[in-house]
């Protein structure tokens, strides 16, 4: 079992590390809901008129493993970026909603939070991804709720994205640039060939502590 002193490795943005896919247990979706509260973005307020991506989340379903109650969480990854005055810019999150074990043993829901910023690269393995991000995040001390284990280690990172869009730039896919493996999906604004606006959220994963 995982302390909580333990989860800053685990809790890793979707882009920082591959653990994301293949540790905990993936089971639902992202949902169809809120943009990540990206009024502050420039570009225009085009965050705000990005379908949302983080309403009606699925909160629960990972409250035991295997019929055992363990302390965990389930946790998504949500990213907004728009097109700015210079280049792209984009903030990530990790939403974190405590089961009740882990409640009961002191945590709580919390989110991590990073501003980004991204120029346009190559998509890497993604094929056929119409575009291609490279970022660089740093901590957003003051919108991170959650404790300072939880991503102590990862105040600063970057990774390189593939983005596919379709139904004519209305939605996007988003994909590791380095592997092709897709880790989440949302909306888009402007065309395929001039995008002014993207968000995506990663399906619902359980971390057990």
């Amino acid at each position: 079992m995982r302390s909580p002193a333990r989860l800053a490795p685990l809790l890793l943005l979707v882009a920082c590390s591959a653990r994301f896919a293949d540790e905990g247990t993936t089971d639902g979706t992202g949902g169809d809901g809120g943009s990540t509260g990206e009024g502050g973005l420039d570009g225009g307020g085009l965050a705000d008129e990005l379908p949302p991506v983080d309403e009606g989340l699925d909160e629960g379903g990972c409250e035991d493993l295997s019929g055992t109650a363990l302390p965990g969480a389930t946790v998504y990854f949500l990213g907004t970026y728009v097109q700015g005055d210079d280049g792209w810019q984009g903030i990530e999150q990790v939403r974190v909603f405590a089961n009740a074990t882990w409640e009961g043993s002191g945590g709580g829901d919390c989110v991590v939070a990073w501003v980004l910023s991204a120029s346009e690269g190559s998509p890497g393995a993604c094929g056929n991804c119409d575009l291609g991000l490279s970022v660089s995040a740093q901590l957003d001390l003051a919108a991170t709720t959650c404790p300072e284990d939880l991503y102590v280690g990862d105040e600063s990172w970057s990774a390189s994205y593939g983005v596919d869009l379709t139904e004519s730039a209305t939605l996007s896919t988003w994909y590791y640039a380095d592997s092709g493996t897709q880790f989440g999906a949302g909306y888009a604004l402007g065309t395929a060939d001039q995008p002014t606006a993207l968000n995506f959220a990663s399906e619902k994963t359980c971390w057990w502590f």
